[in-house]
């Protein structure tokens, strides 16, 4: 099978949206999140996860994840609003609902 590399959203996709997203909130991860994403990891897909929070709160993310059980190879920080990727294949896109998880 072909490795592939994920990019996911953290807040509302792999973690429970609050509102604001604080670093005092208690952060969980969402339905069936921890086990797909060990699913592929195991597999050898990269797990890329992205939020539009600044760089300052990497730590606190960092954190949530951690305790969360969130498995990923980078996050990256600031990575905007609305993400676009441009392949020369066919790329996939999978939209889920706010909280939906990734089960």
């Amino acid at each position: 099978m072909a490795k592939s590399t994920y990019f996911i959203d953290i807040f509302g996709t792999v973690l429970e949206h609050h509102g604001h997203n604080k670093p005092d909130a208690k952060h969980k991860a969402t339905p069936g999140t921890v086990k797909k994403l060990d699913q592929l990891s195991a597999e050898g897909h990269k797990i890329v996860l992205m939020t539009d929070h600044p760089e300052s709160d990497r730590t606190w993310i960092v954190r949530a994840l951690h305790n969360a059980k969130i498995r990923y190879d980078q996050l990256m920080m600031d990575a905007g609003k609305h993400r676009h990727i441009i392949d020369d294949e066919s790329p996939s896109v999978h939209h889920i609902n706010r909280d939906q998880g990734l089960g």
